[in-house]
């Protein structure tokens, strides 16, 4: 399976916006919150 750089793009750039984000790092920092809320702990 290929994909377009540019249709990668589009799929980041659209999930950042329905994020209501900007950037990828944004998102990144978005998700280690949640996964650090969401781990149970040991």
């Amino acid at each position: 399976m290929f994909l377009a750089e540019k249709t990668v793009k589009n799929y980041v750039s659209r999930l950042l916006a329905k994020l209501g984000m900007e950037r990828r790092t944004q998102a990144a920092v978005f998700v280690s919150k949640l996964d650090q809320h969401q781990r149970p702990e040991e």
